[in-house]
């Protein structure tokens, strides 16, 4: 697993800890992630998907209005994370291949959609076969030197640093999914 400590303790900005990565570390990285988020369903039931945690600190400022507020389900976090990983496993790709996206590219699936621990399932195993498949289709010489800055804090990202993004934000929602995964089987018992 990548250790996050140096952006937390700032002795690394995103960009330098994402370009010291390998894209095996990459690889390596995204199935163990995926793979952890996957053991949170072992045990899981469909009720367990679409629970309403409670979250104090829920505060979405892209969202809607009716949902700026709003405790995130397993299922909505999973539609958000898996959506970031592409998006940042698409954007290392043609950064890689010597294109600098000049937009967004993301999807986010509706997580109303998601409602089945085999959905659950499906949508994690579907995202961890698209971004691995987007680093293998890595040339062999990428072009590390395109860089975009983000925002200042973070440093310039080349394709690892952009794709080491994603993989950023999903370890920023590992306590959430586990916080909301432990409330939705409490709440069984």
């Amino acid at each position: 697993m990548i250790d996050f400590g140096p952006l937390k303790d700032g002795t690394q900005t995103l960009g330098e800890l994402g370009a010291s990565l390998s894209k095996q570390d990459l690889w390596d990285a995204t199935d163990e992630m995926i793979g952890d988020l996957l053991s949170l369903l072992t045990d899981a039931v469909d009720a367990d998907i679409v629970f309403v945690p409670s979250d104090p600190k829920a505060n979405d400022p892209g969202a809607s209005e009716e949902e700026r507020d709003m405790a995130w389900t397993f299922g909505h976090l999973i539609c958000h994370i898996t959506a970031g990983n592409e998006e940042a496993a698409l954007t290392a790709l043609a950064m890689a291949s010597g294109i600098l996206p000049n937009e967004r590219l993301r999807y986010e699936m509706p997580w109303q959609d998601l409602q089945t621990v085999e959905q659950a399932r499906q949508r994690l195993e579907e995202s961890r076969r698209m971004c691995l498949s987007m680093l293998d289709a890595w040339p062999d010489q990428p072009h590390l030197e395109i860089s975009q800055v983000i925002y200042e804090g973070w440093g310039p990202l080349n394709a690892h640093g952009r794709y080491f993004l994603g993989l950023k934000h999903t370890n920023d929602h590992v306590e959430q999914f586990h916080e909301t995964m432990r409330q939705a089987k409490a709440a069984r018992s």
